[in-house]
């Protein structure tokens, strides 16, 4: 492995909340990255259910578990949850956040826009998705689609070769391997309890992943020919292996063959991958669980429709069995509803590859096998109605994306009518209180006016009062001039009589 780029980050986060058969072949490229950045915080960001087989796979970085698919559902089926993550990515608080997953996701916009700071690099084909991407922008903000790099898928039909291009992105060369599992003294004999239990030998029996529809139910091959194929085969007594809500649908196949049943919890991942390593053979539908079996080195019989084919042929040794039709690479939206490409694969042929996976233990890679069970005419009218279908189902998708947007646009301007009723609302909550302090003021104004009114009549009272008093003086010093008069006169009629006096003596 060798590096040409910068500065290595110091923290990252990668999403990866696929399926289990991703998260496995992603394995290599997640131990690349974990020895190329000895250094930084790595967290990966899977399904709850699936933190135990992360810490399995890759026990040198951090798990955080995710409790919703956003691949199945909006970020507005469980807002609490978005909210956790969004705090969560936070208190990580990344310089890179790498999303790896084939196709995109909402995921990395609902995150992202919570550390606006980190470098986003995108992995895998589309752009922004028609039905969630508009609801995304208007929950976090046009940032919420924000990718500054995306990365570009190596040379290669498997996934897990595919997945090496991320490293390009990040100067870093390495060949593509293959899924491993690490640490097999911590896990080989967790399950020779229950061999002991069963009286079964290691090497000797089978694994059959007959279900695994849980993401996918259209590529389930029927029960009936599970059960056919495996005894024709004839390899070894079988244990039929799903997760705990699978248990009623494989009872009855394990009681046809006086089988077993391993339904296992999050908790019992050692104890399964050591199941799995023991077997003969692993056979299954296209599912995460023969990855798994791949990963442990165990040889697989794989059946395969055409939904995404080749991607995730399982890289180890085994048979992967299949019958091309020109329909193949719909993704799994098929045009006819039932996926023929599986429901035609009688099980004398699945159990020729039971048989030859079994002897294939140590191959390099899984052989692919092509039978053909649909006729020339069959497949070309097969081909002309699937083209027709994803012609539709492509009108579709571009009327889904223009309605969406119509939708988020009607949303952002409900948003501003909102906003412009609510500013409206604030201006006659404004008005109402200056109506309101207006009629105070004319309460108060007629106040005073009465107040001042009242002081003009007092002021008139004291002028009418002033004047009687001015009246009252003038009279009483008119009557004061006259006694003053008076008193002058008596004074002179005094001295008068005086003078009169003295003249007598």
């Amino acid at each position: 492995m060798a590096s040409s780029s910068g500065l290595a980050p110091q923290s990252v986060v990668l999403l990866r909340p696929d399926g289990m058969g991703d998260l496995i072949l992603f394995e290599p490229v997640l131990r690349t990255l974990r020895q190329a950045w000895p250094d930084a915080c790595v967290t990966v960001v899977v399904q709850a259910g699936l933190v135990g087989l992360g810490r399995l796979l890759v026990p040198g970085v951090r798990w955080e578990g995710i409790r919703i698919d956003p691949f199945r559902a909006g970020p507005d089926h469980d807002v609490g949850e978005v909210e956790r993550m969004r705090d969560w990515v936070r208190s990580v608080s990344p310089d890179l956040l790498i999303a790896c997953t084939a196709r995109r996701s909402w995921l990395e916009g609902a995150l992202g826009s919570a550390v606006p700071k980190a470098r986003r690099v995108a992995f895998g084909e589309g752009g922004e998705d028609p039905y969630f991407g508009p609801l995304l922008r208007a929950l976090f903000g046009n940032d919420a689609a924000r990718v500054d790099a995306v990365a570009s898928a190596a040379d290669g039909d498997e996934d897990w070769r595919r997945s090496f291009g991320l490293l390009s992105e990040f100067g870093l060369e390495a060949a593509p391997t293959k899924p491993a599992l690490p640490g097999r003294d911590a896990w080989m004999g967790k399950a020779d309890a229950r061999l002991k239990e069963w009286g079964w030998q290691p090497g000797r029996y089978v694994v059959c992943a007959a279900a695994g529809f849980a993401n996918v139910p259209l590529k389930t091959w029927p029960r009936d020919r599970f059960v056919d194929s495996v005894r024709q085969a004839n390899c070894g007594p079988v244990v039929f292996v799903g997760s705990s809500t699978e248990r009623d649908y494989l009872a009855p196949m394990a009681a046809e063959l006086n089988g077993q049943v391993w339904t296992s919890s999050h908790e019992d991942w050692p104890a399964l991958v050591s199941l799995l390593a023991q077997a003969a053979v692993c056979v299954g539908n296209d599912t995460g669980l023969l990855h798994l079996a791949a990963a442990a080195g165990t040889p697989v019989a794989a059946l395969f429709g055409g939904g995404t084919w080749p991607r995730f042929v399982p890289a180890g040794p085994g048979v992967a069995l299949h019958n091309p039709l020109p329909c193949f690479g719909c993704g799994w939206d098929c045009a006819f509803g039932d996926a023929p490409c599986v429901k035609v694969i009688p099980s004398e042929d699945m159990a020729v590859a039971i048989r030859d996976a079994a002897a294939s233990r140590g191959a390099p890679i899984c052989e692919r096998r092509a039978v053909n069970h649909v006729g020339s005419d069959a497949q070309a009218r097969m081909g002309a109605a699937a083209r027709l279908f994803r012609e539709r189902g492509e009108l579709l998708r571009i009327r889904e994306k223009r309605f969406q947007e119509t939708v988020r646009l009607a949303g952002e301007k409900d948003g501003e009518i909102v906003a412009l009723k609510k500013e409206t609302d604030g201006k006659d909550a404004e008005i109402s209180l200056l109506k309101q302090e207006t009629n105070n003021k004319d309460i108060e104004i007629t106040g005073l006016k009465r107040e001042t009114n009242g002081k003009d009549v007092e002021i008139d009272n004291l002028k009418r009062q002033t004047d009687l008093k001015d009246e009252e003086i003038r009279r009483l010093k008119a009557i004061a001039d006259e006694r003053l008069e008076l008193i002058k006169r008596l004074d002179e009629a005094c001295r008068e009589k005086e003078r009169a006096n003295q003249r007598t003596e």
